[in-house]
This record gives C-alpha cells, structure tokens and sequence, in this order.
C-alpha cells in the first residue's frame, strides 16, 4: 500500500492542497509545483514600466507611455496655473477657466501623487484594477501595487520551516524534528482531534467537544489547517479580476499591457536569465541548478523539467521511513548573484546531492534512470 503523503508547514498552519505516495511525488512530478512555494518573487519590470504624464491626466484607459518625472513643489505650481496659461507670466484664474477646470479634472486628480499611493495601499486588488482603468495616470500607479500583489502569492513558505511527512507517522515526544513545532503545537497534538472530526469512527456516542488523545501531525493537518491553493496549470489561482479585465475589454479601451497586468504568468515572476539555487538557511548549505538538472537545456530559472528543486525538497524533508536531513529546516529558492557568502559561511553540496539523486532514482528506475527520464521529457 505505501504511506500517503503531504507537505506541512506547522507555524502558518498550512497544508498543499494535493499529496501522494513518495513515489507519485518523486517520479510523477507532483513536487514541480513546490517551487512556488520556495521560490523568493521578483516583481518583473512590466509592472513598472510605461508611465505616462502628468500631462495625461484624467485622459481615458489608453496605453501609458513616458515616466512621471515632477517634483511635488513642480506639481503643485502646476495644480495651481489655468489650462492653456504656459507663458502668460500669471497664475489668476478666471472663473470660466475654473469652472472648466473642475469638469475637466476630478478632484481626486488634483491630489498630490503621495496621497494616491496612500489610498492605492488600502485598496484591494479587484479596486485596484478598477481606479487604475479610469484614466492613464491612475493605470500607471496601481500597477507596481498590482505586482506586489501577486508577487505575494508566491514564495510564501521561503524561510519557513516544512515537513513532508506520512499519514502512518507517530506520535509523541520526539515524533517529529527538532524546532518544526513550538510548545502550543505540541499540547494541540496531545489534546488530539474530537470526536466529530476523526474519519470512519466506530464510537457513534462521542460527543464533538470529547478529545480522543494524541494524534499524529499528519492528521491534525488534515483536519485544521488551511489548504494552501497553489498555481494552476501555471496561472495563479483564485484572484478574481480576470473577469473584471475581460470584462471592461467588451465595453471600453484598455490599456495594450492590461493583459499583462491583471494576468500575469507566475513565471514571470522568475528571470529565466539568472542562475538559481535552493538554500538551506538552517544549515547554510546551497545548491545550484545545474547539479540537479539533467541536461542544460532542462533548466528555465528555479524551474527544471525532469528532476528539480521540488523533488529534492521532498526528498530531503520526508519524516517517516526514510527522515530526510532537511526534515523541519527552513528552505528558500534565490538568485546564484544574491547569495552574500564573503565569510565562506555558506557550503556547496553539489556533488552529495547528484550522489543521492542517482541512488534514489536508479533504485527505483534502473541503472538506465537517466535516459528513461530524458525519453519521458522528449
């Protein structure tokens, strides 16, 4: 039969939302998807590029272009001065020129650019969209806010400690890694489940407030923690303003990025130009790509076809038949170039690595692993 497993991270109380056999997560693919997890985001340059002008202002959704470059003592000369009156050597308004000036401008528009990115900083991501859509200025400010909004969705188990662990896993003390559970975690797991939440219960007369006594972390996951919704066939998944943009699309001009913008690839968010590397800031030990890739070309970013990060966090961090030696420490996935090693406090373990790789695999595949999983990626 074989345990089931799933990957845990006790301190956000969070679960993926899929598992598996340890053979269905090493040798089906199933731990690809971990990298979004792991994997620390960088905003790509699309959220902030193409500004456009004060001077475009209050114009319809159109494509932003140029850079908003004023100062705010510039920009409030400028708030102040009537429409057409460069030049006159005056800053008296009539109130014609007035009164066109309130119809032409909203007055929010006439705020200083320090209180709109107050205001877009309260705003969620679906009336981010929405105010960035009723003029180019506006389009030009929410989207860096729009970026860090996705960017969020991803790396967010970077620094945290995890653990892949089995649904036959003991309990008590001593169970589980040093530092993977603090003392609230521990009483919970003695307290165990109710009554109402055990699967296939016998005992029809347990009351939902009863406590049935130690349970294993496996099953308290299960039960209490949230599942965490990961990408889905490479979109992000669940952030509700891909109808908003379509919709806009049918009834209005839209800015040529809007697509860009509103929904993004999730691996966009990951220069496939730098050279990546799996970190374990417990240990301070890093790997490098090119040690687990198969082939080269197999390399795109933090992502490799084949064997990649994913199947190495999972094999080094199961807790149950085999205790992997990652098991509870804190993993991230980083530029080569952002690692600050001057101290020489940070190891290399590329060679260990592609050691234990080629043993997992050839005893579970053959000693013709490597040609079988290149002829699987064509």
């Amino acid at each position: 039969m074989g345990q089931y497993f799933d990957v845990i991270a006790p301190r956000l109380r969070q679960r993926v939302d899929w598992g598996g056999k340890l053979g269905e997560i090493l040798f089906g693919g199933t731990a690809a998807p971990l990298v979004y997890l792991f994997a620390r985001p960088i905003i790509p340059p699309t959220f902030t590029e193409h500004c456009c002008t004060p001077e475009q202002k209050g114009h319809g959704a159109m494509t932003p272009s140029a850079t908003i470059a004023t100062t705010p003592k510039k920009r409030a000369h400028n708030a102040d001065r009537p429409a057409g009156g460069e030049g006159k050597g005056t800053d008296e308004k009539t109130p014609t020129q007035s009164a066109k000036r309130s119809r032409s401008s909203p007055h929010l528009l006439t705020l200083p650019a320090e209180v709109h990115l107050c205001v877009l900083k309260l705003l969620d991501v679906a009336d981010l969209c929405n105010l960035g859509l009723t003029c180019c200025y506006f389009w030009s400010n929410v989207k860096p806010e729009i970026g860090k909004f996705f960017a969020g969705a991803l790396g967010v188990w970077a620094g945290i400690p995890v653990v892949c662990i089995g649904d036959e896993s003991s309990t008590g003390e001593g169970a589980y890694p040093q530092g993977l559970l603090d003392e609230d975690d521990k009483d919970e797991l003695k307290e165990g489940l109710t009554g109402g939440e055990w699967e296939d219960r016998e005992d029809e007369e347990w009351e939902e407030d009863i406590f049935s006594g130690p349970a294993t972390l496996f099953r308290l996951a299960e039960n209490r923690y949230r599942v965490l919704r990961m990408i889905e066939n490479g979109w992000f998944a669940g952030h509700g303003i891909r109808r908003l943009w379509l919709d806009h699309c049918y009834r209005s001009p839209c800015p040529s990025d809007l697509r860009d913008i509103a929904e993004p690839r999730p691996k966009s968010f990951y220069p496939s130009n730098r050279v990546w590397i799996l970190r374990n800031l417990t240990t301070r030990e890093f790997v490098i790509s090119n040690s687990i890739a198969l082939k080269p070309e197999y390399i795109s970013g933090p992502f490799i076809d084949g064997i990649g990060f994913g199947e190495f966090i999972s094999m080094e961090n199961k807790h149950d038949i085999h205790k992997g030696k990652w098991a509870g420490h804190q993993l991230d996935i980083v530029p080569l170039d952002t690692l600050n090693n001057e101290d020489g406090s940070w190891k290399k373990i590329d060679v260990e690595v592609a050691k234990e790789i080629a043993e997992i695999w050839e005893a579970n595949l053959g000693e013709n692993w490597r040609e079988r999983i290149i002829k699987q990626e064509g």
